[in-house]
């Protein structure tokens, strides 16, 4: 029996995703440590990076009868401090800061009711509120995991939807 994998990519930015590949020979189960503390027991697990540096992962595979294997690459994966996302305006509206923290700030300059939405990315409204004539409002968000959101403005007929990044 032999641990080994592959990966879709070695170097990523903040918030983005590795895919692993077990091409260990004569494995029943898997035991990924991706060096964030998470772990994960599927054959081929996708992972989502939040912190920039360099990533040692291990694979321990062990067969149906309990042999075990373990390999580990030093440094395979670097993510890098961005995120890639910036700061978002549209017509009418800016939202900030992204990537965020505790808060996120939405403002509106067009007059009118507009209906602002935060999403998770199954589609889940984690938050939502509606905002008259220009105005701020301050999604609290201290207590949402980190992970990639969405922000839907809604004003009238008009929807636009933006990627938002919580650290």
């Amino acid at each position: 029996m032999k641990a080994s994998f592959t990966t879709n990519a070695t170097s990523i930015n903040v918030t983005e995703f590795v895919q692993f590949t077990s091409n260990s020979v004569n494995a029943s189960s898997f035991l990924w440590d991706f060096s964030e503390g998470e772990k994960s027991t599927k054959e081929n697990p996708i992972k989502y990076f939040y912190n920039a540096g360099t990533k040692n992962i291990r694979l321990t595979v062990t067969s149906d009868g309990s042999c075990k294997d373990s390999v580990v690459m030093q440094s395979l994966i670097t993510v890098n401090g961005t995120t890639g996302v910036d700061d978002l305006s549209g017509k009418g509206f800016s939202v900030y800061p992204n990537p965020f923290a505790s808060e996120l700030v939405i403002e509106t300059v067009d007059p009118g009711t507009c209906y602002i939405y935060l999403l998770n990315l199954d589609g889940k409204v984690m938050q939502s509120m509606q905002v008259e004539n220009p105005g701020k409002v301050t999604l609290g968000c201290a207590s949402l995991p980190s992970g990639i959101y969405l922000v839907k403005i809604q004003k009238g007929n008009d929807i636009k939807t933006l990627k938002v990044v919580k650290q």
